[in-house]
């Protein structure tokens, strides 16, 4: 009976002390506009040619339909961009900054992305620095 009675308080003790992870740290970005944006982060003082963004995604060998890619918001919306992408962007920078592109989906839907990067076809450029980064979680507001 013992027996039993320490294996049921041993199993409802692993279901009241498990581990819970905090959210990760992030870039929150509020899209407040009546469209939805492209987001391209980067440690460059320009958009760079390469990795090009695109206006929806299809994974290979995949059966799914396209998709958003997760750097599109959408209109009157949200988006996250996790920290640790980004701590080793800023940390490439020559000037310890991250930036952050607005790419408007008009932009996207209307040219290649080889005119958006010759260019530089972008709405708006934030930048964070590399400390700000390591503090907490940043919000940036597309208006």
């Amino acid at each position: 009976m013992r027996k039993r009675l320490f294996i049921i308080l041993i199993l409802f003790s692993s279901f009241i002390f498990t581990s819970y992870d905090p959210p990760e740290q992030c870039v929150f970005i509020q899209n407040t506009t009546e469209s939805a944006i492209y987001v391209y982060y980067t440690n460059f003082d320009s958009l760079p040619k390469e990795p090009a963004l695109k206006l929806f995604v299809k994974e290979k060998g995949m059966d799914m339909p396209i998709q958003s890619p997760e750097y599109r918001i959408n209109a009157h919306s949200n988006g996250l961009i996790p920290l640790y992408l980004l701590k080793v962007e800023s940390e490439k920078s020559k000037d310890k900054k991250l930036k952050l592109y607005f790419i408007t989906e008009k932009n996207m839907k209307e040219k290649k992305w080889d005119e958006i990067y010759k260019n530089q076809l972008y709405e708006k450029k934030i930048f964070i620095a590399s400390e700000k980064l390591k503090k907490n979680t940043i919000i940036a507001i597309y208006k």
